[in-house]
């Protein structure tokens, strides 16, 4: 689980989901900031760019933004969370 004021501490918005101080993200997540992922719920892995952000919906495997798709195979063999 990841909570909201850690990620906007590190300059990643999330809107609530649901209530609740945390929410679910998946294994291979990597967010640079400053980005948003608003209320996107997300499944497989996700990999958002700096000044990147998507509002609502449902997003699988994806990678959005530059500096996140520039760094994904090093990313991918860490097989955990980052915040950059």
């Amino acid at each position: 689980m990841v909570s909201y004021k850690g990620l906007a501490e590190r300059g990643v918005e999330v809107l609530p989901r649901g209530g609740g101080t945390e929410f679910s993200m998946p294994q291979h997540t990597v967010l640079e900031a400053p980005s948003s992922l608003k209320w996107t719920v997300y499944e497989n892995s996700i990999e958002l760019g700096a000044f990147s952000y998507q509002v609502s919906g449902f997003c699988a495997a994806a990678r959005i933004g530059s500096g996140a798709i520039a760094r994904s195979a090093r990313m991918s063999r860490s097989g955990g969370r980052t915040i950059r």
